[in-house]
């Protein structure tokens, strides 16, 4: 009963769509089409020497003007999808443009383009059951304007080239995707029986021959963020017919608000689908503010518009849209885009696709990658591999670039070139790694375009994660995205930091293992400065700063200033991180967050905590530039 529901819920919605496409084109047939045409045949009879006579040009603009008249009153008074309508209409339209033409001659010569332009709006309102019989009816009745016409006899050779091209035209547009290929599930077989229904042709591709099933896309919910009520790419009625659970959004201000209500009540939206032109704001800041959002993170975003392609792709991509489809919409690319959202390729199917395969090996959401390379084709290659991965890019051209996009964006890898300008990838990662150890280091996979056994043990002593050859194929990198984010994953579930830690005493002399510094980052940044000089450097400006910092906490923890307290400990918890100091680190953390009730219960006592711990985090980087352990006195309480 449920089945047959939906389908039922499905056919009315299809119905629906194309009884709206009708009405628009019945509009445009009655107050632009019929005016055109008859000033163009006037104007041919008032310009001609050889005039046609004026009693044929008379009944002609009446005719161009009766006909769409009838078509559009029995469109208003019986709406809906009637297959006879649609094809007196098709034949309608061609046959005035032939009668019209016939009558100008080489006056009107430039309006012959108008039968492209009817294959085409026919092909993309009612799919492939009218494309075929409207470029059918054009070539026939261009090839009969051929022989009848005094002015297309003496020019053969440009009418055949035209009539090759009416004809091979919807089979371009069939191939470049431009007219959607699923022919609308029912049409109305005549105005007596509104009961029958008309089964599609299944012509189409793979993907489009089984959308409407219930473990694709049925209860998924999308937002689709668009202040066009006509619903001009079908993307409202196709939702529906997939089984999705579509909202529609007038403006960003109304998507925010939808997005972050449905987080709040447990129903959140999958999928944003954003039209182009009908957002109220840039769509690449749209997508920087959804991404700025904690809460929404995990969102799909889906950009149709036109221009998808070169600078402007780049941009909407680097901003945060996970997948880029041009206007006119193509359903079947729609569906796709979707459909690869929710599903996972399983082993043992007919079809397996190993680019399916290794990116579900990799995450279940989208990820945010950096590529930099100094050629461009090279970068874009990267990039689409990762991209039908369902992974987000963004692409730089030097190593300075590398930095910047590290220092202003959160992301999940990196994927740089060794051969970049102004620093070299290696470069980039040694800097990127000394001058952030106070963070989670992004995974860094190297690009070798030779790598040599030399270039690989430099490499591997630096600390990069992989490296990969530049000319590796999907398969390759995709392995290695993944090795590395699970080799990264493992790190952080097992010993978590890695740390060597100093002994304290607590107590009255027993040892404890509680870590007070972070060794290994001693060592990172030993080795990357130079030698101990400039690490033990290093250790009296973070002294000085402590003191400094110490001072204010005091006296804003008196004031009772909580906002400059946490500016504070945020200060503290950089300058700690940068040193590995951990459990300074850990208290400047919590000054940080310390909310104004907590404040004005325990600021005094974390300020007194933090005191100790600053002098016993110096005694412990003091003994480690000396080699030796802290004394014995010295106490910390966890």
């Amino acid at each position: 009963m449920n089945d047959r529901t939906r389908k039922e819920g499905d056919i009315e919605c299809s119905s629906s769509a194309l009884a709206r496409n009708e009405h628009r084109q019945a509009v445009r047939r009655l107050a632009i089409g019929s005016p055109l045409l008859s000033g163009l045949t006037l104007l041919a009879f008032w310009s001609s020497t050889a005039a046609p006579s004026g009693i044929l040009v008379t009944t002609t603009v009446a005719l161009l003007v009766l006909v769409p008249l009838a078509l559009m009153i029995s469109v208003a008074r019986s709406p809906g999808p009637y297959a006879w309508r649609h094809y007196t209409g098709l034949l309608y339209d061609i046959a005035s443009l032939t009668a019209v033409l016939y009558l100008g001659d080489k006056i009107l010569l430039p309006i012959c383009v108008a039968y492209s332009w009817f294959i085409f709006d026919y092909g993309k309102q009612f799919g492939n059951r009218l494309l075929y019989p409207a470029a059918a009816i054009s070539s026939a009745s261009f090839g009969l304007l051929l022989l009848i016409s005094d002015f297309w006899q003496t020019n053969t050779g440009p009418g055949l080239v035209i009539l090759g091209f009416l004809a091979l035209l919807p089979l371009y547009l069939r191939n470049s995707a431009t007219v959607d290929e699923t022919s609308p599930p029912a049409v109305q077989a005549g105005a007596g029986d509104s009961s029958k229904t008309e089964v599609p042709d299944n012509d189409g591709t793979e993907a489009v021959n089984h959308p409407t099933d219930p473990d694709n896309l049925s209860g998924k919910r999308i937002l689709l963020v668009s202040s066009d009520i006509d619903d001009r790419h079908g993307i409202q009625s196709q939702l529906a017919l997939w089984g999705a659970q579509s909202h529609l959004a007038g403006n960003a201000a109304h998507a925010f608000y939808e997005l972050i209500t449905a987080v709040r009540s447990g129903t959140p939206y999958h999928t944003v689908v954003v039209d182009h032109g009908r957002l109220g704001m840039d769509p690449a800041q749209f997508a920087s503010a959804l991404r700025a959002e904690p809460m929404l993170q995990n969102l799909y975003l889906i950009h149709v518009g036109p221009g998808n392609h070169g600078l402007q792709g780049d941009r909407l991509l680097n901003a945060g849209f996970t997948k880029l489809l041009s206007t006119p919409l193509n359903k079947t690319f729609l569906f796709n885009a979707l459909y690869n959202t929710y599903t996972q390729t399983e082993p043992g199917g007919q079809v397996v696709r190993l680019i399916d395969r290794y990116s579900s090996e990799i995450s279940d959401q989208p990820l945010s990658i950096l590529v930099a390379d100094r050629s461009f084709s090279v970068r874009q290659r990267v990039r689409s591999i990762l991209q039908r991965a369902g992974h987000r890019v963004f692409m730089v051209n030097n190593g300075a670039r590398v930095l910047d996009a590290l220092d202003s964006h959160r992301f999940d890898l990196a994927i740089v070139s060794l051969d970049l300008r102004e620093i070299t990838g290696l470069e980039a990662f040694k800097l990127y790694r000394f001058t952030r150890v106070d963070k989670q280091w992004v995974p860094f996979i190297l690009l070798l375009e030779e790598p040599t056994k030399e270039l690989l043990k430099r490499c591997s002593d630096a600390g990069i994660n992989a490296t990969i050859n530049l000319n590796a194929d999907s398969r390759r990198y995709l392995e290695t995205i993944a090795r590395v984010l699970r080799d990264s994953a493992s790190e952080e579930s097992g010993a978590g930091l890695s740390v060597r830690p100093t002994h304290a005493s607590v107590g009255g002399g027993s040892t404890s293992g509680s870590g007070i510094l972070d060794t290994n980052r001693l060592l990172e940044i030993e080795r990357l400065g130079g030698g101990v000089r400039f690490l033990s450097d290093l250790v009296d400006s973070f002294n000085r700063d402590n003191r400094r910092i110490l001072t204010q906490m005091k006296t804003m923890a008196n004031a009772a200033d909580p906002n400059r307290f946490r500016d504070l400990g945020h200060a503290l918890k950089d300058a700690a991180g940068s040193l590995g100091a951990l459990k300074l680190y850990q208290l400047g953390t919590a000054a940080s967050r310390l909310s104004d009730k907590e404040f004005h219960e325990s600021a005094a006592a974390l300020v007194q905590e933090i005191t100790e711990c600053c002098r016993i985090s110096n005694d412990a980087l003091h003994s480690y530039l000396l080699g030796q352990t802290p004394p014995e006195s010295d106490s910390l309480r966890d």
